[in-house]
């Protein structure tokens, strides 16, 4: 998983056949111009014209990759949030018995900006739970 920790992680992913699962995310993806960055701008400007606007504004740090044709953006996040869940686990097992993290309720909070539709909150919903991140439940 590479040895960079920090409490936040870059949200940019890549599908790569060349890697295990055939996908990368975060840190490894650092200096890759072909990274799947500002993903989020998708859920937040549903217009393509919004998004597009938003990605040229964007290019001026980064330029963002090209997902494949074969995959959509909800793809991308729900195996963004199934790395994060596997981290978390891995090194909660590394701290912890396996035994205890397997035995233990977890719960996780997925916090999205407000002046998201209700549209993109669904959708981010609807990743977390296909990570494996269990039943949905949504506070408004």
């Amino acid at each position: 998983m590479g040895s960079q920790s920090s409490q936040k992680v870059p949200s940019v992913f890549k599908f790569d056949k060349s890697a295990p699962g055939g996908f990368k995310w975060g840190f490894r993806l650092e200096d890759d111009p072909d990274r799947i960055c500002f993903s989020k701008l998708s859920y937040r400007y549903p217009d393509p014209a919004q998004i597009h606007a938003a990605q040229t504004l964007a290019s001026f740090s980064t330029k963002p990759g090209k997902l494949p044709p074969n995959r959509k953006v909800t793809d991308g996040m729900t195996k963004f949030l199934e790395a994060i869940r596997a981290v978390a686990i891995d090194r909660m097992t590394a701290d912890w018995r396996k035994y205890f993290v397997e035995s233990t309720p977890m719960e996780a909070i997925l916090t999205v900006p407000a002046v998201w539709s209700d549209k993109a909150k669904s959708d981010t919903l609807q990743c977390a739970h296909k990570a494996g991140f269990g039943e949905l439940n949504k506070i408004d």
